[in-house]
């Protein structure tokens, strides 16, 4: 067995202090293994292996950016930020994204990813618009979309529609055929109008009361999830102190 089978034989065990006590013993550098068809951390990250192993990994391998690929036989390109998405591991993908992990990395080809391979599901779709995926084709994505993911489509759109004007919105909808706009019409009569005023400026008002609110909310969530976040890597970075510390005890009393 080469020793590339036995470092990563070790790695897919799952065991984060027996993976600590191998490498330590043998003096390996996990990001040796690397190379332009192989990455380690895109390794453990498709076989789900732990949060923690992951942060072992990144800090072993001493990734300082996480925009790159990988090209591997008979399935093309790889990106970690792509590979732990279609995983669905929403707290890898946080994590390489607050690592500056461009979600529209090589202009915009993470859809086309998850298509492609069969990973794009709602939940999923749902998450990359979340974090700021960029559709530069309505009419193409649409294309590509169950039903489920046609109305995420259509929220992602309808929201961002009202955020850009609060008078005068369109109801955008789009089916698997056609892309539909409903436009407010411009033969209106002037009592419509005049109406339709007095609801905009009330609804202006609504919504700016309801924006200050949701500011206010969004601040504190922002901080709620800030703190979890350093909370979480405070505690996989001690835990793998403690891990390292009872290694180093352990041989000295063996020695």
């Amino acid at each position: 067995m080469s020793d590339k089978k036995k470092i990563l034989k070790v790695l897919t065990k799952n065991n984060l202090e027996e993976l600590i006590d191998y490498i330590q013993r043998n003096n390996i550098k996990l990001k040796d293994l690397n190379n332009s068809n192989f990455d380690v951390l895109i390794y453990s990250i498709e076989k789900t292996l732990s949060n923690a192993i992951i942060d072992f990994v990144i800090s072993n391998c001493e990734y300082n950016n996480f925009n790159y690929t990988i090209n591997v036989e008979n399935w093309g390109i790889k990106a970690p930020l792509f590979s732990s998405i279609a995983k669905n591991r929403t707290t890898v993908s946080k994590l390489l994204l607050s690592k500056q992990a461009d979600i529209n990395y090589l202009n915009g080809k993470l859809f086309y990813y998850l298509y492609d391979h069969n990973f794009l599901k709602k939940d999923i779709f749902k998450f990359i618009l979340k974090k700021g995926y960029k559709i530069q084709n309505v009419t193409d994505i649409s294309s590509k979309l169950d039903s489920d993911c046609l109305d995420v489509l259509n929220q992602h759109l309808l929201k961002n529609n009202k955020n850009k004007s609060n008078t005068n919105v369109n109801n955008i909808y789009i089916t698997n055929n056609n892309i539909h706009s409903k436009f407010n019409s411009n033969y209106a009569t002037n009592n419509n109008n005049n109406n339709n005023n007095i609801n905009n400026n009330n609804n202006i008002n609504n919504n700016n009361n309801i924006n200050n609110n949701n500011n206010v909310n969004s601040n504190n969530n922002s901080n709620n999830n800030k703190s979890k976040k350093i909370e979480v890597e405070i505690e996989i970075k001690i835990k793998i102190m403690i891990i390292a510390i009872k290694l180093i005890l352990k041989r000295q009393i063996q020695i």
